[in-house]
């Protein structure tokens, strides 16, 4: 599914780490938020992150990421299991009704 939504394949996405996945395709002016939010979720063992990500094609769209930290037997973090929701039509709901009424509509 990450293919038909981002144009990436499943292996290219493992095949560039999440690190680089992290730094290289969530939008800049979310990757403050995206860390602290994981730093967080490793507290408390899941979470929920809202972020710009961006596709092959260079466009971004809007994800809602809800994850669990999956810990090893001494809760040293291992990975993370997801479920993604794309949400940019939700996102551009929320703008235009943001904007119509600021203008009074």
């Amino acid at each position: 599914m990450i293919e038909k939504i981002t144009g990436f394949s499943a292996q290219e996405i493992i095949e560039m780490g999440s690190m680089s996945v992290s730094s290289r395709l969530i939008h800049l002016d979310d990757f403050p938020l995206l860390i602290a939010g994981f730093a967080h979720a490793i507290d408390v063992g899941f979470g929920t992150l809202e972020y710009r990500f961006k596709h092959k094609d260079g466009k971004y769209s809007w994800f809602a990421d809800h994850f669990t930290i999956i810990n090893d037997q001494n809760g040293k973090p291992l990975f993370s299991e997801s479920v993604m929701r794309d949400i940019n039509g939700i996102k551009k709901a929320k703008k235009r009704k943001k904007a119509a009424s600021k203008n009074g509509w």
